[in-house]
């Protein structure tokens, strides 16, 4: 039979035989939702109320400072009476969380304790999400198969990832707190990727004709890091980087939260409760950052052990070229492969809880969303699909919001501005004279100024939410002044709300930073904001001035 170019869009692993109706409504792809017959009342009721709260707190808390510096707020007015936990496990737990955070109470904040340690939690579930691409009894099916539904009930060599459904659980709100805390330290490990785009930048363009693509690869990762070794590489960067932890903040919060939530991962499989064991924490806030720096620190060993077996050359060549994304490795190899074998057995002797499997080719290997093409000594990429990728887009009848269906490029279209400028009156000719000057704004370039662009006789809080509305982006320049003006913050939060409710969680918010500010007089989502580097600060000298104004407009225009 000849091979089939295109990918069913349905793959059955179960044994019972699908309806037409049901193949039908699957064929569309697993993200396509049927518009429901009937509204759920219920559901809508929810909604509303939930929405309504939301913007009731807003008005009644966005003027307030943040006076003692707090890292995280309770946002939760909801007090667990007595009795109310379904089991005794998740009432044990709480009482203990209780006792470790009052233990170190003196190093936190009245809010920090409260957002610790008062919400309402829930159990987490656990399910398998099967790893199709990886049965190769399923890939040849999908090459081999005609028809856009192939029935493959149970293949043995598929795996299943875990994925945990517990926003709430008992150990959520600690681990939220401490992965603000640890995450400032992922900028100290040289490997660190963030993103597909940043390992594009880090991609050279030329190598030498010998070069070799390597990439390795974490078994089981999160599973298999032992909790002293994890400890251990936590207390190596805290003590390491002492700086990048608030002075009131005592190491101790950390190592014990951490071996807090390492102990009470408890979940729900087929209505048993169980409890991992060994392993990091899966589906909580802090796992990913904390897995990072284990990481990080079993590399440094590696590093060591490496300039010891080869030699300083190697040593500099490997902290150059090594880069890493969570638990994918990748380096452009230029040595003998029989030192790439070496290279692989000191690696996996680093830690022997942490092993690494290695694929490597001299034409072509994908990492990440990227496939990395050597041609000649040129290197090249390209997106990387996986074999059973069926490349189905969402159809535009789903019943999921507008601007999902719409599609980014149509969307742009669908905007009046590229972005709204939220200022105090205090910083407008800052706006209004350098600002304007620098983007050149015109036909390529819109931007949306209340004093220019409200309509008048509009209320003003109706103006700002169509302004936002209207805009591709929220720019705000913030200054001592924004932060103490009711309608900035007013601002600077209804872009959030749009962020989240009608832009499926795209952040639009920008900041300019005109000033210094110290990070313990911003409020708390803004500090999340500057933590994810949506945030800029103004330069002073003429070089980085011009750099500043080209970074700015390409965001703008992006």
């Amino acid at each position: 039979m000849e091979p089939r170019k295109s990918i069913p869009k349905l793959i059955n692993l179960t044994s019972n035989e699908l309806s037409p109706d049901q193949i039908y409504i699957l064929s569309k792809g697993l993200k396509f939702t049927p518009t429901p017959q009937k509204s759920n009342y219920t559901e809508i009721q929810d909604d509303i109320s939930n929405f309504c709260r939301k913007l009731r707190l807003t008005e009644e808390f966005f003027d307030q400072d943040n006076e003692d510096g707090s890292l995280v707020l309770n946002k939760s007015d909801y007090t667990p009476p007595r009795g109310s936990v379904a089991n005794y496990k998740q009432q044990k737990i709480i009482a203990k969380l209780i006792v470790l955070v009052n233990l170190y109470r003196k190093g936190l904040t009245k809010k920090e304790c409260d957002y610790i340690t008062n919400f309402k939690c829930k159990t987490s579930q656990i399910y398998g999400l099967p790893k199709i691409h990886k049965s190769q009894k399923i890939t040849e099916a999908c090459k081999l198969t005609k028809s856009s539904c192939i029935n493959i009930c149970a293949p043995n060599d598929l795996k299943m990832r875990p994925i945990f459904a517990g926003p709430a659980c008992e150990t959520h709100t600690l681990s939220i707190f401490l992965d603000i805390l640890l995450k400032p330290f992922l900028k100290h490990i040289s490997s660190f990727i963030r993103d597909d785009l940043d390992m594009l930048n880090h991609l050279p363009n030329n190598v030498e004709g010998n070069t070799i693509i390597v990439s390795f690869h974490v078994v089981s990762l999160y599973t298999i890091i032992p909790h002293k070794y994890g400890i251990e590489a936590i207390n190596y960067w805290i003590e390491k980087y002492k700086t990048e932890l608030p002075n009131r903040i005592d190491k101790k919060i950390i190592i014990e939260g951490l071996r807090f939530i390492f102990q009470n991962n408890y979940f729900m499989f087929d209505n048993q409760m169980y409890r991992q064991k060994s392993g990091t924490a899966i589906g909580t806030k802090v796992v990913p950052t904390y897995a990072n720096l284990v990481m990080g620190y079993l590399e440094i060993q590696m590093y060591r052990r490496s300039k010891r077996k080869f030699g300083h050359l190697f040593y500099k060549f490997l902290m150059e070229n090594w880069k890493r994304y969570l638990d994918d490795c990748f380096i452009l190899w230029n040595h003998s492969l029989d030192m790439l074998i070496e290279f692989k057995d000191l690696l996996n002797e680093t830690n022997e809880n942490i092993q690494f499997t290695m694929e490597c080719n001299s034409n072509q290997l994908p990492f990440l969303d990227i496939l990395i093409i050597k041609n000649g000594t040129n290197i090249e990429t390209d997106i990387f699909y996986k074999p059973t990728d069926s490349k189905q887009y969402l159809l535009f009848t789903s019943c999921h919001p507008k601007h999902t269906r719409t599609g980014s490029n149509l969307l742009d279209l669908s905007y009046d501005f590229d972005a709204f400028v939220s200022y105090a009156e205090e910083d407008q000719h800052f706006v209004h004279e350098t600002f304007l000057t620098n983007i050149k704004e015109g036909a390529e370039l819109r931007v949306c100024l209340h004093k220019r662009d409200f309509l008048v006789g509009n209320e003003i809080a109706a103006n700002i939410t169509d302004a936002i509305h209207r805009s591709r982006k929220t720019v705000c320049i913030i200054t001592i002044h924004f932060l103490n003006s009711y309608w900035c913050m007013f601002e600077f939060n209804m872009a959030r709300i749009e962020s989240i409710y009608s832009r499926d969680g795209e952040n639009i918010v920008y900041l300019i930073f005109l000033e210094q500010i110290p990070a313990k007089t911003l409020p708390l989502v803004l500090l999340e904001l500057v933590q994810s580097q949506s945030y800029v600060e103004f330069p002073n000298d003429e070089y980085g001035d011009t750099l500043f104004w080209d970074n700015l407009k390409k965001v703008l225009c992006d």
